[in-house]
């Protein structure tokens, strides 16, 4: 049937979105008879625990932020490459003892500093002093002025000798250009894009217009975020709509690249900014997973779990007001443990973000249990299986696109606490979940789900089949290899609609 190759330019380890929905559509391919191979990020350096090939070859994400510090050979830099002397300091940078003793390393440098001052100035008071320093400075100086031009000299000399080599990390398109000769893709194979920028879409499809008529895959991009997003236009100059009707004009779509979503909604919304059609899929993730077994658990104790590390827009930030409320009477007493994954995969953590997670820390962990490290697929799916209730308390205007967390909660058959006038309450109902207007209702609608726990337990054990077949990856892999309708020919809309 041909090859499925699975472009994941932001996949650099094992954990979160990319590697999940990567993987999980590659095993789909698999079992759909494809041979599938995923091109990750160069930064990609972890043993594969599948038998799906994983290439590493990409030098950009899909914000096009470049790979950091990639030598000649595209190796990893790794602490075999530093000095002793850099490996020593970059362990203690990342150590909170470390990090004390810099400090304090620091402090005694600057007293000695202070020391030594003041030593040269009751030095300077004796007879001959100034004109012996004097004479001592001018030596010193063309001693240093003399060694630093014979250095450079000699520098230059080196290089003119053993020129060093110029490197060129490769742009997205160059690098998708590499795998369809490298690879020998034609036809018959198809490629699959699940997280890509607008630029780098319109790179494409002037790469596509250069190939003409020559073999090339189908690109298949799916396009997960609202079309108001900031996040896909960072450069206001190229807009998304404007690369659509681009595409469209071209003859591109959609014989040589398709689009999809994964709502109704942001189908609808796509589909008005052009003549190009998106198709909905499903949102894939290993759905075996969820057979693992959950935590050990004390009998009588609930398991309340935030899953979706520490950001602003997952509405981290709420989550102190939540255990303020829940202490008394659910915390303090052991009916309830609060599990929270605090992680954070973004340089820099957000000013209430790290608010929020001082305050949490002050709680005794057997309460409330901060999961600070990236997790393990098989721990992430063990913790969604020993919850009672997951909380997302996400910001709606935000959250207009899917979450995989919701996802996997729901075909768990886990009850759940979601914002209003979001996506995520769009698919869930009062029968198994929490739903609440505004985060200062957020603490009280924790508080009545719990109360109600039982009921809404029954509603979502009984709900999750049916969700697991709706976002199955199998039924993803079969959107994309069936015919796009029209024989493949631009369909014919009203004028102007272009």
């Amino acid at each position: 049937m041909g090859r499925l190759i699975i472009l994941d330019h932001s996949l650099g380890d094992l954990q979160g979105h990319h590697y999940e929905c990567s993987i999980a559509l590659a095993e789909a391919a698999q079992r759909g008879g494809y041979e599938p191979i995923i091109v990750a990020n160069r930064a990609f350096a972890e043993p594969n625990p599948t038998n799906i090939p994983i290439i590493p070859a990409f030098t950009v994400d899909w914000f096009d932020r470049q790979t950091p510090e990639l030598t000649e050979s595209s190796a990893l830099p790794s602490t075999a490459t530093l000095s002793i002397g850099a490996q020593i300091a970059q362990k203690l940078e990342n150590s909170p003892k470390g990090q004390l003793l810099l400090e304090k390393i620091e402090g005694s440098t600057s007293r000695l500093g202070a020391w030594v001052a003041e030593d040269l100035r009751l030095i300077r008071q004796i007879p001959l002093t100034n004109t012996a320093w004097g004479l001592f400075k001018i030596i010193w100086g063309t001693v240093r002025f003399s060694g630093g031009l014979v250095g450079k000299v000699l520098r230059k000399l080196n290089q003119r000798i053993n020129p060093q080599p110029v490197i060129h990390n490769p742009s997205f398109i160059e690098t998708v250009a590499h795998i369809i000769t490298d690879l020998g893709l034609t036809n018959s194979d198809q490629v699959l894009i699940h997280t890509i920028g607008i630029a780098q879409v319109a790179a494409l499809s002037d790469y596509l217009t250069q190939l003409g008529d020559r073999p090339c895959p189908t690109f298949h991009l799916l396009m997960r975020r609202d079309t108001e997003d900031p996040l896909v236009n960072p450069d206001h100059d190229l807009q998304l709509k404007d690369c659509l009707k681009i595409i469209y004009q071209r003859g591109l779509w959609p014989n040589k690249i398709r689009f999809y979503t994964d709502t109704p909604t942001l189908v609808k919304k796509h589909n008005s900014l052009s003549s190009i059609q998106f198709k909905q899929v499903p949102i894939p993730f290993r759905q075996e997973k969820l057979t693992l077994a959950p935590l050990p658990k004390t009998d009588g104790v609930l398991n309340l779990v935030y899953l979706g590390d520490a950001r602003t827009e997952k509405g981290y930030q709420h989550l102190p007001d939540v255990v303020e409320a829940l202490w008394p009477d659910y915390l303090a007493t052991g009916k309830v443990r609060f599990f929270i994954q605090s992680n954070y995969t973004v340089n820099g953590l957000e000013g209430p973000v790290l608010a929020a997670k001082l305050k949490l820390s002050q709680y005794p962990k057997k309460r409330v249990k901060l999961i600070d490290q990236a997790m393990t697929p098989e721990d992430y799916y063990q913790l969604l299986m020993s919850a009672d209730l997951v909380i997302l308390p996400y910001d709606p205007q935000s959250y207009q696109r899917t979450s995989g967390v919701l996802t996997e909660a729901l075909a768990a058959g886990k009850p759940v606490v979601v914002p209003a006038n979001s996506w995520l309450a769009e698919q869930v109902d009062a029968s198994r979940a929490g739903i609440y207007q505004d985060p200062q209702d957020l603490p009280q609608t924790v508080i009545e789900t719990l109360k109600n726990l039982d009921q809404l337990a029954i509603a979502a054990q009984e709900f999750a089949p049916q969700w697991k077949t709706q976002q199955s990856p199998d039924r993803f892999i079969d959107a994309l290899t069936k015919p796009f309708g029209n024989n493949c020919v631009n369909p014919k809309l009203p004028p102007g609609i272009l």
